[in-house]
């Protein structure tokens, strides 16, 4: 049987509640270093932005595609 890769559990800090949640596995993640993080919406939202401009895929309107780390 083949084992498939698993995402890594990482405790996010909620800058708001200002409290530490548990350890789970989050969706968009990065590693700067030796340990996972959780990526900040900020910068889901710009890396979306920047290869959604890079299709040049538009809406009906003609204007770029507008995704948010919550559509995900």
């Amino acid at each position: 049987m083949r084992t498939l890769p698993s995402a890594t559990l990482v405790a996010r800090y909620d800058s708001h509640e200002r409290v530490t949640g548990l350890l789970l596995p989050h969706l968009f993640q990065r590693r700067p270093y030796w340990q996972p993080q959780v990526m900040s919406e900020a910068a889901v939202k710009h890396r979306l932005d920047r290869k959604l401009e890079a299709t040049g895929l538009r809406d009906q309107a003609g204007q770029p595609l507008n995704y948010t780390p919550h559509d995900f």
